[in-house]
C-alpha cells in the first residue's frame, strides 16, 4: 500500500497492523518518483493534493484500488481508474464536521473583527469601540449546496439565530436536509 500524502487516524493505523505500507507524505510533489513506484503497489491512499491522472494510472499495473481521505475526488481521473479496472474510493465524511467549524471560526473571527483587534491589541492599542464588530443573531448567511458541508454550516448557523438562503440544484424545499436546518431555498442568484 503506497500513501503519498499527510494521511494519519486509526484507519491507517489499523492498515498499518495489516499489511506493508509505505507512505511518504510528500511524495505527491515527487510526480517522477511517484510514477516509478506505483508498479509495486495495489493499493494508494491519498487526500486531495495527489494529482491520479490517466498517465499515471497506465504506468499502474498491479494498483487494484485508490482510496481518497476526504470528500470528493476531483484530483483523481476516476474514468481513466474505472477503465483500468481500478476502484475508486473516498470518505465523504471525513472532514465535514470540521470544515462546517472552520466556516463559523472564520464567520465569527470576521463579524467580531477578531483579526484587526489582535493587531491593534498586540500593537499596544486598545480601541473596543472600534473593533466590536457586530452579532450574528438575526443576520442572513448564504449558502450555495446544502451537502454535508452546507447542511452542518445551516445547523450552526441556526443555532446562532441566523436566517439561512440556499441553493442546491439536487435538493427540493421538502428534503431533509433544508427542512432539519430551516434553510430558505432560493435561486442561485438570490443567494449571492
Amino acid at each position: 500500500m503506497l500513501i503519498s500524502e499527510d494521511v494519519t487516524g486509526a484507519g491507517i493505523d489499523f492498515l498499518r497492523s495489516k499489511y506493508p505500507v509505505h507512505c511518504d507524505p510528500d511524495l505527491w510533489k515527487k510526480v517522477p518518483e511517484l510514477e516509478g513506484m506505483i508498479p509495486g503497489f495495489d493499493a494508494l491512499i491519498v487526500r486531495n493534493q495527489t494529482r491520479v491522472t490517466a498517465s499515471l494510472l497506465a504506468r499502474a499495473a498491479g494498483l487494484r484500488v485508490i482510496g481518497r481521505a476526504g470528500a470528493g475526488y476531483d484530483n483523481i481521473d476516476v474514468s481513466a481508474a474505472t477503465g483500468e479496472g481500478i476502484v475508486v474510493a473516498y470518505s465523504p465524511e471525513e472532514n465535514s464536521v470540521s470544515v462546517a467549524e472552520h466556516v463559523f471560526a472564520l464567520l465569527l473571527a470576521l463579524a467580531r473583527k477578531i483579526p484587526a483587534a489582535d493587531r491593534s491589541t498586540k500593537g499596544g492599542g486598545w480601541e473596543r469601540k472600534k473593533y466590536h464588530g457586530c452579532e450574528l443573531l438575526g443576520k442572513t448567511l448564504g449558502i450555495l449546496g446544502l451537502g454535508k458541508i452546507g447542511f452542518r454550516v445551516a445547523l450552526r448557523a441556526k443555532a446562532f439565530g441566523m436566517r439561512v438562503l440556499a441553493h442546491d440544484a439536487y435538493l427540493s424545499s421538502t428534503s431533509l436536509h433544508v427542512t432539519e436546518s430551516g434553510a430558505q431555498m432560493c435561486s442561485f442568484d438570490r443567494v449571492l
